[in-house]
């Protein structure tokens, strides 16, 4: 059996790292969308409208 601290710490230890996943993921998406824009404001209306996406998501 697994000592109390251990187990919170494992609980712990997950949660940061699906954290950093969802950033990373968050960040690819960034990129991806800066290398299909055409132009700098093309760029900014699409990451708007995925920022927008994602925050109606997470709700």
């Amino acid at each position: 059996m697994k000592p109390p601290e251990a187990e919170s710490w494992l609980h712990e230890t997950a949660a940061l790292l699906i954290d950093a996943m969802d950033l990373a993921a968050k960040q690819q998406r960034r990129l991806d969308l800066h290398a299909d824009s055409k132009t700098k404001d093309e760029y900014t209306a699409l990451l708007a409208r995925y920022e927008r996406f994602t925050q109606a998501a997470d709700k």
